[in-house]
């Protein structure tokens, strides 16, 4: 964290020696996550009644803030983003309710470079790239309740760090002193980092899987210039 601060601190620094501005920028829109060790988790639940796949890691939106130091045809920034998806495997009837519910999100911080392809364009074409590290986070909870009486209720912790690079093309639009973008990429995943219990889980248990966000993004953003 001390690092990040550091480079923010220099790119505003020196914004007014090297660059032709500084800028923020708020990106949200659409991913997919692949999530492959968790959807085996899912198959490996068995009970002895019929249960229904609810919910299966569905592509969902993400919220993603950067700052940009402009320098001639190449931006270089920092970035944050926030994902999330989940799965639900449920059963329920009038004796009863049973539910196996997961959770996972992840916290992603990025070094971003885009360079511009039409110089002098007003429509301007980016092609971009993001390299990051990602802390994701996982949680379990199974609920089986028969003839009112509560037989399971269980709830487990996990994290796990790996890395990722996402390159893409970004298409911008200025208006009235904004820029306004639309950003498609493909969103790849690399590292070994299983997930690993956390202290604060109620009850214990293993699992092999690690998460998986690969997929695509599609995205709008605005961005505003600071100087």
């Amino acid at each position: 964290m001390k690092k990040l601060l550091l480079f923010i601190f220099f790119l505003i620094s020196t914004s007014h020696i090297y660059s032709q501005g500084l800028s923020v920028d708020i990106q949200t829109g659409l991913s997919s996550f692949k999530m492959t060790d968790l959807k085996k988790l899912n198959s490996s639940i068995h009970m002895p009644f019929k249960t229904k796949l609810l919910s299966d890691y569905p592509a969902y939106y993400y919220f993603q803030p950067s700052i940009f130091l402009t320098l001639k045809n190449i931006n270089v920034g920092l970035s944050y983003s926030f994902h999330a998806t989940g799965s639900r495997i449920s059963r329920k009837d009038y004796s009863g309710e049973y539910y196996f519910d997961t959770k996972v999100k992840s916290n992603s911080y990025s070094l971003n470079l885009e360079y511009n392809t039409t110089q002098n364009i007003k429509a301007n074409i980016f092609i971009y790239s993001e390299l990051g590290i990602l802390k994701s986070f996982l949680n379990l909870k199974e609920y089986f309740d028969l003839y009112d009486k509560n037989l399971i209720n269980d709830k487990y912790y996990f994290t796990s760090k790996n890395n990722y690079f996402e390159p893409g093309i970004k298409i911008t639009y200025p208006i009235r002193g904004l820029s306004f973008a639309l950003n498609f990429g493909y969103f790849f995943q690399f590292g070994k980092g299983s997930f690993q219990q956390t202290g604060n889980s109620k009850n214990t248990l293993t699992i092999k899987a690690k998460p998986n966000w690969a997929g695509y993004r599609i995205g709008i953003s605005i961005r505003y210039q600071l100087s």
